[in-house]
């Protein structure tokens, strides 16, 4: 008897970040779920979406994905601890709390690895500190 597991799945469309509730079976792959492939491809069409978005403003060019985060934060010649205190500094001008800084150098790791990507709230910040529109 196959067992039942709920899965989320965050979908960025354009600014605003909606989630998708997937239902996946735990019998076999979960990738054969239709229900779990289908907010998969919306996820990935979200991402197209903004992409396109960055093409048609003329800033594609400028964009950060996750390996050119790790390479705008190296060009300004900071460490991850440095870009920590910068998007401290850049979220207290807004009023907004950060997660701790473990969790973001945690963060950090994993958007500059490109084994996630930054919500909107990191993704502004990261933008205003390094100076360049990310790619969602």
């Amino acid at each position: 008897m196959a067992s039942t597991q709920k899965t989320t799945c965050p979908v960025l469309m354009s600014s605003s970040a909606a989630q998708v509730d997937a239902t996946a079976t735990s019998s076999g792959s979960e990738l054969e779920s239709p229900n779990l492939q289908i907010a998969l491809l919306m996820a990935e069409v979200a991402r197209l979406h903004r992409e396109l978005q960055l093409i048609r403003d003329g800033r594609v060019g400028a964009a950060l994905g996750g390996a050119e985060i790790r390479h705008a934060r190296k060009a300004r010649g900071w460490s991850v601890p440095r870009l920590i205190y910068a998007m401290t500094e850049a979220a207290d001008r807004e009023g907004v709390r950060l997660m701790s800084n473990a969790s973001l150098k945690t963060s950090i790791s994993r958007w500059e690895n490109g084994r996630c990507r930054p919500d909107e709230l990191h993704s502004r910040l990261l933008e205003q500190v390094l100076g360049r529109p990310l790619l969602a």
